[in-house]
């Protein structure tokens, strides 16, 4: 049946890597897979890098079909460490996201991103420049105005960044949505704390499902 698309981008929260994957139950939650056909969330099976060791998308998608009685069906592209400059359109990330976008109305792209380009310093001007460019050229190619959901992310172990790194890109996310490019997403770095991120940085069990809560109460509130 008709349902709702979301495109998932970003790096490696976005992509997943957690700690076991948790599948639907509901049967009518899909996702694409590495060869480009559709598949239930109901395995690991054939699933994108990353998804098969675990995301929150099909517990998303369990929450939201269970609410609004559709079909769910996601296309993950995002790439684990990667930053907001190799997702510009002239990098090597954005074709995949474009092709994703190109023929399909989409209910938003699902964007989780940052931790990246605060461990590498990158200004808060420099990530919401490329961040407006992302946005904007994959508006101008999927030839309507695709929403985005943009999450604060930025955290990384102590050690690994510091504070003023993280709150660099946090007020750049800030600044998008401010600006109207985005619609907020969830803040994971005040509500998925290291007690549950199963390495310190990607998330276990616990954080898999409150990340998909957390986009839950989002996309709801549209």
């Amino acid at each position: 049946g008709v349902g709702d698309v979301f495109i998932v981008a970003g790096q490696s929260n976005a992509a997943g890597y957690g700690d076991g994957f948790i599948a639907d139950r509901t049967g009518k939650v899909a996702v694409m897979t590495v060869s480009g056909t559709w598949k239930l969330a109901d395995s690991p099976d054939d699933l994108p890098q990353g998804m098969t060791w675990g995301s929150p998308w099909p517990i998303l998608g369990e929450l939201l079909t269970t609410a609004q009685h559709v079909p769910i069906a996601f296309i993950n592209v995002a790439v684990g460490g990667t930053s907001t400059e190799q997702w510009l359109p002239s990098g090597a990330l954005y074709p995949p996201l474009k092709d994703a976008l190109t023929g399909r109305k989409v209910r938003a792209v699902l964007w989780h991103q940052g931790e990246t380009d605060a461990a590498l310093q990158f200004t808060t001007q420099q990530t919401y420049d490329n961040m407006t460019a992302i946005i904007n050229q994959s508006r101008t190619d999927a030839g309507w105005q695709v929403p985005w959901y943009v999450a604060l992310a930025s955290y990384l172990p102590p050690g690994w960044l510091t504070e003023e790194d993280m709150q660099r890109t946090r007020q750049a996310q800030k600044d998008i949505i401010a600006a109207g490019l985005a619609l907020e997403g969830p803040d994971t770095d005040t509500y998925i704390p290291p007690s549950m991120r199963w390495d310190t940085v990607h998330f276990g069990a616990v954080g898999l499902k409150t990340h998909a809560i957390l986009w839950f109460d989002k996309l709801m509130l549209e």
